[in-house]
């Protein structure tokens, strides 16, 4: 490897033989690579942690100590090593892993896990690394009640329930009246709407980790329908 230094003097010439002393200064390179086989990409579920490694390499001409970082969401990344040192021209590279834990927002598919590699001693040398990992399909769907429904007005009255799709992938939900002819024998009958649009629906797709709200209408078929249906 080459290694240059540079500096300069100012003198007079004469016609005699003149010494001066040159102050050389190192020119030295601040470069790193970091790598990584996307073969190594590992499937995992919400709540799992995998483990990868990469590999770091010194490109520069002097020795130097790099730190690791992970920004973004929906994971807990910690590497094996809080900072590791390299020469440079030889013994310049190092293997490094990154134990990458997954929560329950990601969605479902291919998951870009963004790391970068920084140089101790030079702030414009770094490295981006991508790591990725392949989040399993996971469907979950859960119901809330918001409360009593509205008072009667006239012969109709509103209740409303939300349904959360606490699964990482976008679902299509069925929804209907269990219940009919119970209700029918209460004095009632009942009807599905969109909470927001307030048209007549049985079928919602709501996206992951989102929510959908309903409305069911009680129409009273009869003058003394049953308050606690």
């Amino acid at each position: 490897m080459t290694i240059s230094y540079s500096g300069s003097s100012r003198i007079s010439l004469t016609d005699t033989d003149v010494d001066t002393t040159f102050a050389l200064t190192r020119s030295s390179k601040y470069t790193v690579m970091a790598s990584w086989n996307k073969s190594q990409m590992q499937n995992a579920i919400p709540g799992d942690s995998v483990t990868y490694s990469f590999t770091i390499e010194n490109t520069g001409n002097i020795a130097d100590t790099y730190t690791f970082s992970f920004s973004g969401t929906g994971m807990n990344v910690t590497f094996s090593q809080s900072e590791v040192t390299l020469d440079f021209g030889t013994n310049n590279k190092a293997t490094v892993f990154a134990d990458v834990s997954v929560t329950s927002i990601l969605p479902a598919g291919e998951n870009k896990v963004n790391c970068v590699v920084k140089s101790a001693a030079s702030s414009s040398s770094r490295a981006s690394l991508d790591l990725y990992v392949n989040i399993s399909v996971i469907y979950n769907v859960s119901v809330e009640y918001s409360g009593l429904a509205e008072p009667v007005s006239s012969t109709v009255t509103y209740t409303k329930f939300t349904v959360f799709n606490s699964g990482n992938v976008a679902d299509n939900y069925t929804v209907q009246i269990a219940n009919p002819e119970t209700l029918a024998s209460m004095g009632w009958s009942a009807q599905l709407y969109d909470g927001i649009t307030r048209q007549p629906v049985s079928q919602m797709n709501v996206s992951a980790q989102d929510s959908r709200v309903f409305m069911i209408k009680f129409t009273a078929t009869r003058s003394n329908p049953d308050p606690e249906a």
